[in-house]
């Protein structure tokens, strides 16, 4: 009969034997199986090594001590300062991570950096400080002092097809108050708005623009203006006018040739008609130009009468003239 231990055992063997041979491990398990070791090596070498002393140089953060109202800074202050320390890697990566910031007083003059990190350093037991570059430092400070100065507009605005600003714009406050150390101050004749660009631009404008931000050594009492115009849609008017000479003595006579020119100008629609009602525009030229004149042509002045109207020369024809003189 035969024995039949000896047929299940094999059996049962070559199951166990399948299960437990990591060999025939899935891939995704061998994968996971060596994540998980080389962690917990990891994790022993950092707990081994980090007791150990360590020399790490790292940059520490300057924060200047607030001072009086009356006085400001002259220069910036460096940012950071490099230190350089011994200590346990735990500590040292703890700072590295997170830098405590090195507080400085600038009315102390030459203030002593070394110090000052040994004593920033201090708040971390067994980290001793090694070096400081640079070791001294000395941030000037003045009087402060507060002046009014224009404002100067940075918009570049293009219109529409035949539109345009009736009268100028306006800007809301015209002038800032800056506020800093005097040797700074001194030098400001005017403060700058941020660029913009204002296109196909044809209804009135209404536009806040921020200021140019100040260093942090400069404060600004605004931050924005009001920036204002007026704008309409142009049309185009036409004028013929005598040329006259300017400063004529009693006896002499002026001839131009021709005596007329012909004006075009741009006007808003809505005042057109007023300005077909008047002479908008004169042309003249003054007696001294004729008498320096070595040519004999001259270029008559255009200029706009005295009116409410908001008019834009285009164009004159002809642009010089010929003339002679007669002596009465």
């Amino acid at each position: 009969m035969p024995d039949s231990n000896s047929n299940i055992k094999p059996t049962l063997f070559s199951r166990l034997r399948g299960k437990d041979d990591i060999g025939s491990l899935p891939r995704i398990e061998k994968v996971i199986v060596f994540i998980v070791a080389y962690i917990i090596a990891l994790c022993l070498w950092l707990l081994v090594n980090l007791n150990r002393d360590f020399n790490l140089t790292v940059d520490l953060p300057i924060q200047v001590a607030q001072l009086p109202s009356d006085q400001a800074l002259a220069e910036d202050p460096p940012e950071q300062v490099s230190v350089n320390i011994v200590g346990e890697g735990w500590k040292l990566i703890t700072i590295y991570n997170n830098p405590p910031p090195l507080r400085v007083d600038p009315r102390q003059g030459s203030i002593n950096l070394l110090d000052r990190a040994k004593e920033t350093m201090g708040m971390f037991l067994d980290v001793n400080v090694q070096n400081v570059q640079p070791m001294i430092m000395n941030i000037p400070i003045e009087d402060r002092v507060t002046k009014k100065v224009p404002i100067q507009i940075e918009v570049d605005v293009s219109f529409r097809s035949q539109y345009g600003f009736i009268g100028e714009p306006i800007i809301m406050p015209d002038s800032v108050e800056v506020s800093g150390a005097q040797t700074l101050v001194d030098d400001i004749s005017y403060w700058y708005t941020e660029e913009m660009e204002l296109e196909d631009v044809r209804d009135s404008i209404h536009q806040h623009i921020p200021l140019r931000e100040p260093s942090g050594l400069i404060e600004l009492d605004v931050e924005e203006v009001l920036y204002r115009a007026e704008v309409a849609e142009f049309t185009e008017g036409e004028i013929r006018i005598d040329i006259r000479a300017e400063d004529l003595p009693e006896d002499r006579i002026v001839r131009f040739s021709p005596s007329i020119v012909t004006i075009r100008y741009g006007v808003p629609i809505e005042q057109y008609a007023s300005s077909q009602k008047i002479t908008p525009f004169e042309a003249s030229v003054p007696y001294q130009e004729l008498e320096q004149d070595t040519t004999g042509f001259v270029t008559p002045i255009i200029r706009q009468q005295e009116n409410d109207l908001e008019l834009r020369l285009r164009s004159v024809q002809p642009r010089r003239v010929s003339y002679y003189v007669v002596v009465d």
